[in-house]
C-alpha cells in the first residue's frame, strides 16, 4: 500500500516532533485524508519503526483503503511488540472480518475477551460472527452465540441493537416466541429498529407455514422504508416459500437495485431461480454473489448443483474440484462431490467423499444423506434406513432428505410412505422440475364429482407419458380434468384420455386462477391416492392408455407389412441421458451384439438422437439393415411415434421415454438397466408396476452388458420361436 505521493514525506518538516506528527496523522486520518495521514505514519516509522501504535493505526489505514492483507500484517506486527492492547485486537477482528476471514477474527475477539471480559460490544460482536459460522438449530457456536447475548441483554436490556441481534440468534436456534420478545423489545425501545424487527418476525412466521401473517409483518417493514433492501430480500424470501416463485423473484431482483453487491440476494434468487428451472440464470446470480464474496462457499455447491440438474456432470465435478482446492474440507462442497459421482456410478468414490464428511462431523446431514444414496446401491436396507432416519433428526426441515428418502422407500416397495415423503420433492430446491404458482387447493383425495380439477405433468417426457396411466382413473371419479402437458403430447393425450381437456404447458390461465377450477395437483401427486400399493396397479399385461390415431397406424401398418412377414422389433440404446463413462444408461452397438446377431427379425430404428454412425456401424458389424424413415420426426412427432411402435411385436430399449411409450401402447418392452436397484421398480420389478407389458433386464454398475443382453436375445428367441 502506498496511497500518498512520495514528495508528502521530503516535505515534512524534520523539527517537528514525533507527537506532533502522530496527532497530526490523527487528524487527517479522521477527517479522511487517507494520503496526508499514511504519508505521516510512515515518516514516524522511519524514525521509530517499532511503534506499535503507529503500525496498528497504518494497519487500519490500509483496511480502509482496500489493503486487507497488510492491514493484517501491520496490526499483527504491532501486536507482537504491545500484545496486551484491546484496541489491537479489536481493530484486527474487524479488519479480518472486512477479509471474511472468520477464523482469525474469532481468534481476535477472543483475544479481547481475555483483555476485557466484560466488554458488552465485544460479546455482541463475537455473537454476531458465531451465528455465521456454524448454522442450524442446537448447534455449538449457536449455543455460545445465545449465551454470550443473554450476558450483554441481562446487563444491558435497553439498548435496541442488542435486542436485535439476540432475536437473530434465538430465530436461528428456532426459539421463535423469545425471539419475537426481543424484536418487540427493540422496536418499543427506538422506533428506527421496527422494520428491522418487522421484516425479522416475518421470517419466524414464514417458517411457520403462515405466509399470509409473515408477508404482512414484511409488509409493514417495507411501509416504513419502501427501499428497505433487507426487506424486499425476506419478502422474497416468504413468496418463494409460498410457492410464489416468480413474485419472489421479481422481489430480489429490486432489492438488488438497491444493493447492488448483496451476496445474500444473489444466493437466494439462485436457489430461487432452480426452483424455477431457470438454470442459466440461477447460474448468473451464484456467478455474481462468488464475484462479490468469494469467501462464502454456499454459491459454490449451489452453482455447482446447477451445472448436475443440467446434465454437466463432467463441467460441475470440474468446477467442485477446484472449489476444493480453495475450501478443502467444506462439508457441502464434498457432498456435491459425492452427489455428482454417485450420478456416474462412481459410488466407491463417491462413499470415500461422504465418508470424509463423516468423520469430521458425524451428525453432518446432508453427508448422511448421499452416504444413503450411495449404500442403495452397493450396501444393506438396514444401514441405508437407518442414515436417512439420523438425517431427518439432525436437519429435519431440510426437504432434499425427504426427496431422497422417498425415492428410497419407493426402491424398497414401501409405497404408502414414500410417497407422503414425495410431497416434499416441491421444496427441494434440487428437484428437476419448476415449481408452479397454481393457486388452487391442492387434491386430498376427497370425492370429485362434480368438480374440477387441473392435473399437470412433471419431469421429462417419459415421466409424464408414465404417469399419465393415472389420469383415466381421475375420470372414472366424475371429475371435469383438465390436463397440462408438454406441448408434443396434447394431441396424443387428448384422443387418449375422452372426456379431459388438454392443454400445452404453460396454461396460464389457470395458474393465473383466470378459469374457474376446484383443485390442482401435480400428476404424480395423484399416487398416494391411486396406487399406494403394488397391488393397487394394473397388472393386465395388455393394459393400454394410450391411443394412436387410427389412420397413422394404417399407414405404418402398411409400412411393416411391406418389409415381410419376420417380427418387427423396434431398437433404441442411447440418449443424452445414456451417454458418459461408466454411468451412462445405454449401451453401445458392440455390446447389443448377442441381439442385432439374431437371424430372422426385422429391426426398427426408434432412436431420437442422431445415429448415423451407429447404424452404418450395425449394417457392417451383423449385416442388419435398420429400418430408418426420414419422414418421421422420433423426437418431436410423439402422435406418429405412437402409430409406429403400435405396429412392432417388442421394443428392446434402456429406460427411456420410448420405453414408456411402448408400455403405454401395450407392447411388449424389454427394458435393460445398468442398476439392480431403482425407484421405479417399485421394490418388485418382477410386478406389472408402472407398464405391464415391459420387463426389466438389469445387472451391476460393475459388471459388463453381456448378461442382459444375452438373456434379451434368449427371450427375442423363445418369444418368436427362433
Amino acid at each position: 500500500m502506498n496511497i500518498s505521493d512520495n514528495s508528502d514525506l521530503t516535505d515534512l518538516d524534520t523539527t517537528i516532533s514525533l507527537d506532533v506528527l502522530l496527532q497530526a496523522a490523527v487528524d487527517f486520518h479522521n477527517t479522511g485524508n487517507l494520503e496526508k495521514a499514511e504519508a505521516y505514519y510512515r515518516k514516524i516509522l522511519v524514525n521509530d519503526p517499532k511503534n506499535a501504535n503507529v503500525l496498528h493505526l497504518l494497519g487500519f489505514l490500509a483496511h480502509q483503503s482496500g489493503f486487507g492483507e497488510e492491514g493484517i500484517a501491520l496490526i499483527k506486527e504491532a501486536i507482537s511488540y504491545e500484545p496486551d492492547v484491546f484496541l489491537y485486537h479489536s481493530n484486527l477482528a474487524k479488519v479480518c472480518l472486512g477479509l471474511k476471514d472468520i477464523e482469525q477474527a474469532e481468534a481476535a475477539y477472543r483475544r479481547c475477551l481475555e483483555l476485557e471480559s466484560d466488554n458488552l460490544d465485544i460479546m455482541n460482536d463475537l455473537a454476531n460472527l458465531l451465528r455465521t459460522k456454524e448454522k442450524g438449530p442446537g448447534s455449538k457456536s449457536l449455543k455460545e452465540a445465545s449465551k454470550l447475548l443473554g450476558t450483554v441483554i441481562a446487563q444491558k436490556p435497553m439498548v435496541p441493537e442488542y435486542q436485535i441481534n439476540f432475536g437473530n440468534v434465538l430465530r436461528d436456534n428456532q426459539q421463535d416466541e423469545e425471539a419475537i420478545n426481543s424484536y418487540n423489545k427493540a422496536m418499543d425501545m427506538d422506533p428506527r429498529f421496527a422494520g428491522a424487527a418487522l421484516r425479522n418476525i416475518g421470517l419466524i412466521h414464514c417458517a411457520k407455514k403462515d405466509y399470509e401473517l409473515a408477508e404482512e409483518y414484511v409488509n409493514k417493514a417495507l411501509k416504513i422504508d419502501p427501499k428497505d433492501s433487507a426487506a424486499l430480500n425476506n419478502l422474497g424470501q416468504v413468496l418463494v416459500s409460498d410457492r410464489q416463485l416468480d413474485k419472489g423473484i421479481e422481489c430480489f431482483q429490486r432489492a438488488l437495485k438497491l444493493d447492488t453487491n448483496n451476496s445474500l440476494i444473489y444466493r437466494n434468487m439462485g436457489r430461487a431461480l432452480m426452483r424455477r428451472r431457470r438454470d442459466e440464470e440461477a447460474l448468473e446470480a451464484f456467478q455474481k454473489s462468488m464475484e462479490i464474496d468469494s469467501s462464502e462457499t454456499e454459491a459454490y455447491y449451489q452453482f455447482a448443483a446447477v451445472l448436475r440438474n443440467m446434465e454437466k456432470l463432467d463441467e460441475a465435478e470440474d468446477f467442485v474440484r477446484s472449489a476444493l482446492k480453495q475450501f478443502p474440507e467444506e462439508p457441502m462442497l464434498l457432498c456435491e462431490l459425492s452427489n455428482n459421482l454417485q450420478g456416474q456410478f462412481e459410488f466407491e468414490q463417491a462413499e470415500k467423499y461422504s465418508r470424509q464428511v463423516l468423520d469430521i462431523n458425524p451428525h453432518c446431514g446432508p453427508a448422511l444423506v448421499t452416504l444413503a444414496i450411495v449404500l442403495l446401491h452397493t450396501g444393506e436396507k438396514e444401514e441405508v434406513l437407518e442414515l436417512y432416519q439420523k438425517a431427518l433428526k439432525e436437519i429435519p426441515d431440510e426437504r432434499a432428505v425427504n426427496f431422497n428418502y422417498a425415492l428410497t422407500l419407493f426402491c424398497y416397495g414401501y409405497l404408502d410412505e414414500a410417497w407422503s415423503q414425495y410431497r416434499h420433492r416441491w421444496e427441494n430446491e434440487s428437484f428437476t422440475s419448476p415449481v408452479r404458482s397454481f393457486p388452487q387447493d391442492q387434491w386430498d383425495g376427497s370425492p370429485l364429482k362434480g368438480k374440477k380439477i387441473i392435473i399437470y405433468g412433471e419431469q421429462g417426457l417419459g415421466d409424464e407419458i408414465r404417469h399419465a396411466s393415472m389420469i383415466p382413473d381421475m375420470l372414472n371419479m366424475g371429475a371435469e380434468v383438465h390436463v397440462e402437458c408438454e406441448p408434443r403430447l396434447v394431441d396424443l393425450f387428448q384422443r387418449s384420455f375422452e372426456g379431459a381437456k388438454v392443454f400445452p404447458c404453460p396454461y396460464t390461465e389457470a395458474e393465473t386462477g383466470e378459469v374457474a377450477i376446484d383443485f390442482q395437483s401435480a400428476i404424480l401427486d395423484l399416487g398416494g391416492y391411486l396406487r399406494p400399493t403394488i397391488d393397487s396397479f394394473p397388472s393386465d399385461p395388455n393394459h393400454a392408455f394410450l391411443k394412436p390415431d387410427p389412420q397413422r397406424i394404417a399407414f405404418w401398418e402398411e409400412r411393416m407389412k411391406a418389409l415381410g412377414p419376420r417380427p418387427k422389433v423396434g431398437m433404441i440404446w442411447q440418449s443424452k441421458k445414456a451417454v458418459g463413462g461408466r454411468g451412462r444408461w445405454g449401451a453401445t452397438v458392440e455390446e447389443l451384439a448377442p441381439i442385432l446377431s439374431i437371424d430372422g427379425i426385422d429391426f426398427v430404428n426408434l432412436m431420437y438422437v442422431e445415429c448415423n454412425d451407429d447404424r452404418a456401424k450395425i449394417q457392417e458389424l451383423y449385416g442388419v439393415n435398420l429400418h430408418t424413415w426420414d419422414d418421421i420426426d422420433l423426437k418431436n412427432d410423439q402422435d406418429e411415434l405412437c402409430a409406429l411402435i403400435s405396429n412392432l411385436d417388442l421394443v428392446v430399449s434402456h429406460a427411456s421415454s420410448v420405453a414408456y411409450t411402448a408400455g403405454g401402447l401395450g407392447i411388449p418392452t424389454f427394458n435393460f438397466m445398468p442398476i439392480k436397484i431403482y425407484f421405479d421398480l417399485l421394490g418388485n420389478p418382477d410386478a406389472p408396476g408402472w407398464s405391464p407389458s415391459m420387463r426389466y433386464f438389469r445387472k451391476s454398475i460393475n459388471e459388463e452388458w453381456d448378461g442382459p443382453m444375452n438373456e434379451i436375445a434368449e427371450e427375442i428367441r423363445d418369444k418368436f420361436g427362433i
